[in-house]
């Protein structure tokens, strides 16, 4: 009864789904974005709603990379774990994210502002050490290119002003076509996709 007092926010996502339980990712994934988190409230409403055991619905948002049963910060930075990234380099890269943003791995920053940790995978292994910086992929990562993503994590947001712009250095969120520009490599230095076409 606790958990349907403020679960009120899910009701609009079962209805688009009309209730039904195949639909369960994409309402755990939709309903995420309330709190940055699948609540564990949100978890025992979906099993009573969707008639299905906790276990299933717990499960499925703990088998998916992109869910999370814990809170995260703001900027979410999973680096992909499979053997190519790891032959690439990748926990050095993880390692000097978390030295440069003073974060564990695995933990959220005592700011709340960033998250770092690893993800089964990218699907992206040809072009790697790849991350998903807020979902957002960013492949072929290089010292620099962590640094720079540091900084527009770290770099303060400036109050708009009358007209409506910034003054100074304000913050590109790392999902935005802006600042996956500024850490893309560029065509010269892109290698071809070495995966086979389908």
């Amino acid at each position: 009864m606790g958990a349907s007092s403020h679960c009120d926010y899910l009701d609009p996502i079962l209805n688009r789904y009309r209730h039904r339980p195949d639909c369960l990712l994409q309402m755990l994934r939709e309903g995420q974005e309330q709190f940055g988190y699948v609540h564990p409230d949100a978890i025992d409403y979906l099993s009573e709603k969707l008639k299905l055991p906790r276990a299933r619905v717990e499960g499925v948002a703990s088998f998916y990379s992109f869910l999370h049963l814990q809170p995260c910060g703001k900027y979410r930075v999973l680096f992909s774990d499979n053997i190519t990234d790891r032959m690439l380099g990748n926990q050095t890269l993880l390692e000097r994210m978390c030295r440069n943003l003073w974060v564990e791995r695995g933990k959220v920053s005592e700011d709340g502002l960033v998250s770092i940790d690893y993800t089964s995978c990218t699907g992206m292994c040809d072009q790697g050490p790849a991350v998903l910086v807020n979902g957002q992929a960013l492949t072929g990562m290089t010292t620099e290119r962590i640094d720079r993503i540091c900084e527009l994590i770290r770099v303060p947001v400036l109050p708009l002003t009358s007209n409506g712009s910034r003054r100074g250095r304000h913050r590109v969120m790392p999902g935005s076509r802006h600042a996956i520009s500024s850490v893309m490599p560029t065509k010269a230095n892109r290698e071809p996709s070495r995966t086979a076409s389908c």
